[in-house]
């Protein structure tokens, strides 16, 4: 049963996908596989921030691991000018990072709505996302590569 909710985020989930993978057909192959193994009620929910917060960290998590898989980062493939090359260093941010990065830079999501989505407070996630592109900027230092892969 696709509920509302569902049928509301599935464009967006698969618009990210793409953006990460550059492979349409892949990212939608990895949505599908990553929407079959949640459990039924985390998608049948009525409430589009339950479904959302729900879907997001697992989606994204799949997505990660396919981009990863194929090394590739459409959205983040190169970089002008004297900055570190751009895909490393985004695999070198933290976890925290990557993912507010994904919900506000490239999905564009709402704070509130992203922040509900990944279970940590709008501000919270904002700033991992400013501190983010702050390193990717070369504002601040990169860390060594991150513990989640």
């Amino acid at each position: 049963m696709i509920t509302r909710s569902l049928s509301q985020l599935i464009p967006r989930l698969r618009r990210f996908g793409r953006l990460m993978m550059a492979d349409p057909e892949r990212a939608d192959l990895c949505l599908l596989d990553t929407l079959r193994t949640l459990p039924k009620e985390s998608t049948v929910s009525s409430d589009f921030f339950d479904v959302a917060r729900s879907l997001y960290p697992a989606v994204i998590a799949g997505f990660e691991r396919e981009a990863r898989a194929m090394k590739t980062l459409a959205v983040l493939r190169s970089v002008p000018g004297t900055r570190p090359p751009l895909l490393p260093a985004f695999w070198s941010l933290p976890y925290e990072e990557r993912l507010a990065v994904c919900l506000l830079v490239v999905d564009e999501l709402d704070p509130s709505l992203a922040g509900r989505a990944a279970s940590v407070p709008a501000r919270t996630l904002e700033a991992w996302a400013n501190r983010a592109l702050a390193r990717l900027n070369g504002d601040l230092p990169l860390r060594g590569r991150s513990t989640i892969h």
